[in-house]
């Protein structure tokens, strides 16, 4: 008996000190809030359904009055709280590169999302991405964010410069995103910092304020293991943050067990039925046109797919999709398909079901 309090005792005290570790490394690495938000979205609801809804209802009207939701272009009722507050999911502003091949402890399959802009290519560590949702970042001169919602598996990476409609002799613009701790079909929305307006991930345009309507200039990406990118990309640079406790970035619970589950964390009604709802696939926006083509239909090899603005070269990895090519006013994001079906209903599919996703 005496043996087994010792034991028990033990254990609470590790218990104890890991949050304590936690929340002391806060500041720098991920807050408390962050471990919350994921433990409560695996908590079941407690109480009768109709006051959840309320409860969860008057939580996002409380959200929604730190932003500016002038022409709102979402419904209310598809935007719902998705557990921390505003800024709760801390964006990443400037962040650190090291030369290829510096000890991160990192693994060889690491996943890592690569952009290159101008001759320079930089990788962004899903795993980093996956605790701080944006990276606002610049390559050489040019201001760049790159995104990843961990509920969809989604990547987006973009310009953070714009110009304003009609003032296109006008300085333009560089945005900062930050994390609205909103969610709208269960995909996160960014809020830029200068007019605290949301923005959607999945379709690279101001949700509300007075830009809204206004779209990013998307970036193509490439989504390899950090093995192949080091292979492939020997001088490049790799991003980086400057914390205690690197490893815990890589290996929470949370992205091995969500991703490789069917289930979905938060209710999406408006979602399409044409695919099992976490087919992996990329969205394209051109023209008037939406478009979805799953990643089952690529290969390692790059496939030219002809679109109305041009054509569109994918390939895809055990890693991801990877975009080689897109027209110039194109719009590319990878994505589960119930997430970017709920955005956009009346999107084609581009599916080959004889095949499997490459790597599965």
């Amino acid at each position: 008996m005496t043996r087994q309090r010792g034991g028990q005792v033990r254990w609470s005290l590790l218990v104890v000190l890991a949050a304590v570790v936690a929340i002391a490394v806060g500041g720098h690495f991920v807050t408390s809030g962050w471990f919350t938000h994921r433990a409560l979205q695996l908590m079941q609801p407690s109480g009768p359904p109709k006051q959840n809804l309320i409860a969860i209802a008057d939580r996002r009207d409380e959200m929604l009055r730190e932003f500016d939701t002038t022409n709102l272009r979402l419904d209310v009722e598809d935007i719902l709280p998705g557990g921390p507050a505003k800024d709760g999911i801390r964006s990443l502003v400037n962040p650190q590169h090291v030369p290829v091949g510096t000890d991160l402890g990192l693994q060889a399959d690491s996943r890592v999302i690569v952009i290159s802009v101008n001759g320079r290519t930089v990788a962004y560590p899903v795993g980093i991405l996956m605790v701080h949702e944006i990276a606002n970042d610049n390559i050489g001169d040019v201001p760049i964010a790159v995104t990843y919602c961990p509920l969809c598996d989604s990547v987006a990476a973009f310009e953070r410069r714009i110009t304003r409609r009609g003032d296109e002799d006008v300085e333009p613009l560089s945005l900062e995103f930050g994390v609205s701790g909103l969610l709208a079909h269960s995909n996160v929305l960014m809020y830029d910092r200068t007019h605290g307006a949301l923005w959607s991930q999945l379709t690279l345009e101001a949700m509300s304020g007075p830009l809204s309507g206004t779209t990013l200039r998307a970036l193509p990406f490439r989504m390899m293991s950090l093995g192949a990118f080091t292979a492939e990309h020997p001088n490049a640079s790799i991003m980086t943050v400057d914390v205690p406790l690197f490893g815990l970035y890589l290996n929470h619970p949370y992205y091995a067990n969500y991703l490789q589950s069917r289930d979905t964390m938060f209710p999406v009604p408006k979602q399409g039925r044409a695919l099992p709802e976490k087919t992996l696939g990329v969205g394209v926006l051109v023209d008037q046109a939406a478009i979805f083509i799953t990643a089952r239909s690529l290969r390692e090899t790059p496939r030219v797919f002809q679109t109305t603005g041009g054509p569109v070269v994918l390939s895809a990895s055990p890693s991801g999709i990877s975009i080689h090519e897109a027209p110039e006013e194109s719009r590319l994001m990878q994505t589960y398909y119930y997430a970017w079906s709920a955005f956009h209903r009346d999107t084609t599919i581009v599916d080959d079901p004889g095949r499997r996703p490459h790597g599965q």
